[in-house]
């Protein structure tokens, strides 16, 4: 029945909304007056599905309303996702401080992170992606100190973009560049000390990158001579 489906989706949203998490993650993102008037839109959408189980005799209309009602439904459920999405994002921070988060595999192809003013290291579930893998892009993590050790089994990996990384020194050990069998694609901005070992033809670990299809190194601005 249609009716039912629309309940049974204007009825899962309310005990999300009303969880505990949810209350205190809206909060923490500003959005919780939002949120309750979308919690209370489902209240009534609610309502008015059990009031029209005693309407039924009024077939077209009632059919027509609750189409109208499973878009207002539907739409609620799409901004929830949205709004989980966004929490996870914020815990990749969270995540490289904690060993014991559990995260379920990721099976992506592109990873963006970018201005993680406190990331440390990447976080453990980046393992998971080391078979999916093909365009990995770190831009402005002022602390990041080195790139994940797995990166020697992300044998997809095709593009690699870092930029404004200062702490950066090196891609990989030099003996393990030659595991990145699929990068075609090298780009390094704004990354003294990666540009300092990089560098085109003179950088001490260039040879271990020559072979690269693309490559663009360029020096950081303000250290022109």
């Amino acid at each position: 029945m249609a009716e039912k489906f629309v309940f049974d989706i204007a009825e899962s949203l309310l005990k999300k909304l009303t969880s505990y998490a949810y209350q205190e993650v809206s909060r923490a993102y500003g959005v919780y007056e939002d949120l309750q008037r979308i919690k209370d839109t489902l209240t009534i959408v609610k309502c008015l599905l059990l009031d029209a189980e005693e309407k039924k005799n009024q077939q077209y209309a009632l059919h027509e309303w609750q189409r109208q009602i499973q878009y207002i439904c539907s739409d609620a459920e799409y901004v929830l996702e949205e709004f989980e999405l966004q929490d996870k994002r914020k815990q990749v921070v969270k995540a490289s401080r904690s060993t014991s988060m559990k995260i379920q595999t990721l099976r992506m192809r592109n990873l963006h992170l970018e201005n993680f003013l406190e990331l440390l290291t990447f976080p453990r579930w980046i393992e998971d992606t080391t078979d999916t893998l093909e365009t990995l892009i770190v831009v402005n993590c002022p602390n990041l100190k080195n790139l994940p050790k797995c990166l020697i089994t992300m044998s997809r990996l095709k593009r690699l973009y870092i930029r404004e990384c200062p702490l950066l020194r090196r891609i990989l050990l030099p003996s393990d560049m030659h595991h990145l069998t699929a990068l075609e694609d090298l780009q390094i901005y704004d990354c003294p000390e990666l540009y300092k070992n990089y560098q085109p033809q003179c950088g001490k670990y260039w040879p271990m990158i020559a072979h690269i299809k693309s490559v663009s190194i360029e020096e950081p601005s303000g250290e022109e001579e």
